[in-house]
């Protein structure tokens, strides 16, 4: 009975007391706040998460060395004496024998080997050259006195048509015909070599006939009269080329008036009949 008093009584159950006041308390203010209305409020946003770099520390410059203060120069240490080397004394030697020189080898020289006889040149070819040709010969027309002809026949000649004119080159000479009697005289002969290199400054060659190397003789007849004009000139022969023929007759008309005749030819009117060359040789 005394131990159950002692615990109501007793400090212990004081604290059982406070401890049971303190209960109720709490319970009554958690029902209090439970039945009170309040409003919820959003807690506050959190602050943003700081990136922290840590940089780590600049290495410190390494202090400069002190100046070293200069050192004086060690003086050179003095050179030790050499010592004195003496000299033994040798004993004299003996020359040495003298050493046997061989007797030197005859050189032998080997014959230089003859030279290769060099190979004949080739014959140098001969040049031929082509003989000069000779000129052929030209057979100069023999001059001989014109034919005397008679008077008919030199009328009929007079009455043939003439031929047109055209320039040529230089041709033959002339050759006249058989001679008369009175053309036989020196005077006579000089007077027909005379006429007919008359002829032989107007004579031309055709233009065209010497481009195609083409050749020809025509027989001319013509008469003159004492003072050496021409009366009449004809073809007594064509020579099958008809710029042949008209430059004879052209030749005439260049030529006109010829040399007249001398007084030893009594003729009044002389005709001639005589060949006409064109040649280009």
């Amino acid at each position: 009975m005394s131990a159950g008093a002692d615990m109501l009584h007793g400090p212990g159950a004081m604290r059982w007391g406070a401890a049971g006041l303190v209960i109720l308390a709490l319970h009554g203010g958690a029902l209090l706040v439970a039945a009170a209305p309040w409003e919820m409020t959003p807690p506050p946003p959190l602050p943003e998460a700081a990136v922290m770099i840590d940089l780590a520390p600049l290495p410190a410059a390494p202090p400069s060395p002190a100046p070293t203060p200069p050192q004086e120069a060690a003086p050179d240490p003095a050179p030790a004496p050499e010592p004195e080397v003496v000299e033994p004394d040798l004993p004299d030697l003996p020359p040495p024998p003298p050493v046997p020189v061989p007797d030197p080898e005859p050189l032998q020289v080997a014959p230089k080997p003859k030279p290769k006889p060099k190979p004949p040149a080739p014959p140098k070819p001969r040049v031929q050259t082509p003989p000069k040709p000779v000129p052929p010969k030209v057979q100069k027309p023999v001059e001989q006195p014109p034919e005397t002809v008679p008077e008919n026949a030199t009328a009929q000649a007079s009455g043939a048509p003439a031929a047109p004119t055209q320039s040529s080159a230089p041709a033959g000479p002339p050759t006249p015909a058989a001679p008369a009697s009175y053309m036989t005289t020196d005077a006579a002969r000089s007077w027909q070599a005379e006429m007919f290199a008359h002829l032989e400054r107007h004579r031309r060659y055709p233009r065209q006939a010497q481009l195609r190397n083409q050749q020809g003789q025509v027989t001319l007849r013509f008469s003159i009269d004492r003072e050496g004009h021409v009366l009449a000139s004809s073809i007594e022969r064509p020579s099958g080329n008809a710029l042949f023929d008209r430059e004879t007759l052209a030749m005439m008309k260049r030529a006109d008036p010829l040399p007249p005749p001398p007084d030893d030819i009594p003729s009044t009117e002389l005709t001639f009949v005589v060949p006409v060359i064109f040649s280009l040789r």
